[in-house]
C-alpha cells in the first residue's frame, strides 16, 4: 500500500501528511504495546451526515417502532420518523432527546442495547461505501 492509498478522499497538503506519517510510525509499535484514546470532544466521532449518537437512537426508535408500532403516534418520534424539521423545530431539541432517551427505561446496564454489528449501515449520501 502506497502513501496515496491511504486517505484517498483527503487533500495532499501537510495535515494529510502528517496524519500518513502517524500512521506509518504507529506500525513500528508493537501491537501488544499499542494504546488507543478515544474522547468525545468530536474528533474522533463521524459528525456528518449525522452525529453517531443520532444515529444510535433513530436506530432504538426504528426498532421499538418494530414491536411497538403505536410509539410511532407520539409526536416526537413522529417527527423523526418522518425527518420532519419543521415539526422538529417546533418540538424543540430538549423534548426530542427527553423523549430519545424515554426509549431506555427499565433497560439495565447489563443488557447490550446496541445494535449488532452486522445490522449497522451507513446512512444514504453519508460519502462512505
Amino acid at each position: 500500500m502506497t502513501a496515496l492509498d491511504l486517505l484517498p478522499s483527503w487533500r495532499p497538503g501537510a495535515t494529510r501528511d502528517a496524519v500518513v506519517g502517524f500512521l506509518d510510525d504507529v506500525t513500528t509499535v508493537p501491537v501488544a504495546e499499542r494504546v488507543a484514546c478515544f474522547d468525545n470532544d468530536g474528533t474522533l466521532w463521524c459528525e456528518r451526515p449525522q452525529y453517531v449518537q443520532f444515529e444510535f437512537f433513530v436506530h432504538a426508535l426504528g426498532a421499538r417502532v418494530k414491536v411497538e408500532p403505536e410509539a410511532g403516534h407520539q409526536p416526537e418520534f413522529a417527527a423523526l420518523l418522518a425527518q420532519d424539521r419543521a415539526a422538529i423545530g417546533e418540538l424543540g431539541l430538549e423534548r426530542i432527546a427527553m423523549a430519545l432517551v424515554s426509549l431506555f427505561e427499565g433497560i439495565s446496564p447489563a443488557i447490550d442495547p446496541y445494535p449488532p454489528a452486522s445490522t449497522a449501515r451507513c446512512p444514504p449520501g453519508s460519502g462512505t461505501r
